[in-house]
C-alpha cells in the first residue's frame, strides 16, 4: 500500500469526525507527509481531510517524514505522533503546540479510536 492509498483511507474516517472542529477553529493545516518514495500533501480542516497539490498552496506546509512503516502506524492509530518522534522514527517541522494538536487529530480520527467509541 502507498501513502496515497493510507491517506484515502485516513481521510474516509476523518469525515464522519465532527467532535474534530475545535481543532480548526484558527485555522486550517496543510500538512505533507513524505516516505522515501513518494510525498503527499494533504489539507486537513474541520469537515474534510483533502489531497492537494502543493504549488497550489499559499500557507505554511508541516512537513511530516519517516519511513513507511512509521507513516503508516500513525495514519491507523498504532503509534501516537510524539512517540514516533521520541523514537525518531519521524520527523516533523512544526512547533511543538501544532505537534500536539496534529497528534490529537491523527489519534481522534484513526479507525482503532473510532472503533473503541
Amino acid at each position: 500500500m502507498r501513502i496515497h492509498q493510507l491517506i484515502e483511507l485516513f481521510s474516509a474516517h476523518y469525515h464522519g469526525c465532527t467532535y474534530l472542529s475545535p481543532f480548526f477553529r484558527l485555522k486550517d493545516y496543510y500538512v505533507s507527509i513524505n516516505d522515501n518514495h513518494e510525498s503527499v500533501t494533504v489539507h486537513l480542516c474541520k469537515r474534510s481531510c483533502q489531497v492537494v497539490h502543493t504549488e497550489d498552496v499559499n500557507e505554511e506546509v508541516i512537513q511530516i517524514s519517516g519511513s513507511y512503516a512509521s507513516i503508516q502506524m500513525l495514519l491507523c492509530g498504532d503509534a501516537r505522533l510524539s512517540q514516533l518522534v521520541k523514537e525518531k522514527r519521524i520527523n516533523v517541522t512544526a512547533p511543538y503546540r501544532i505537534q500536539l494538536k496534529l497528534e490529537s487529530i491523527f489519534h481522534l480520527a484513526s479507525e482503532q479510536s473510532r472503533n473503541a467509541v
